[in-house]
């Protein structure tokens, strides 16, 4: 069964939207086997960068967009510098509703979250929801094996 995984990670303010990390990423996790959702391609499909800026009905079409992909994923990718990016954040808390899988570059972590303040039920009819929440635990991949 092939699983897919939403890339999160500071955009604004980072130069070329930080397009080269998001992109080493995306080929990294498609080189494991991922079906890899890139919130830079994703946002191309809308218009440039300049254009979604400055056009705030079109930036809301945008996140919308991306946290559908999150929602539909399996697990999500924190790039590093996540913690200093209000989107990837946003982006982080819908992925911990859902039950998805988190992922770091320089880890693999598994959180449930029911003590983060996360709610078990999700929403009827979407992939969140879908999982059992549990209580909140973190694991490495290192201690997984």
């Amino acid at each position: 069964m092939e699983r897919s995984v939403y890339i999160a990670g500071p955009m604004a303010g980072v130069e070329d939207l930080n397009s080269p990390a998001f992109a080493r990423a995306a080929e990294k996790l498609s080189a494991e086997g991922w079906t890899v959702y890139d919130p830079v391609e994703i946002g191309e499909l809308y218009g440039t960068a300049e254009e979604i800026q400055g056009d705030l009905e079109l930036l809301a079409k945008v996140v919308k967009a991306e946290l559908g992909f999150v929602a539909r994923a399996d697990a999500i990718y924190l790039l590093d510098g996540w913690e200093r990016s209000v989107g990837a954040k946003r982006e982080l808390l819908v992925a911990l509703g859902c039950g998805l899988e988190v992922m770091t570059e320089r880890s693999y972590i598994r959180i449930h979250g029911a003590e983060a303040g996360v709610n078990d039920r999700g929403h009827a009819g979407d992939r969140c929801g879908t999982k059992q929440v549990a209580g909140l635990s973190t694991t490495t991949k290192e201690n997984n094996q």
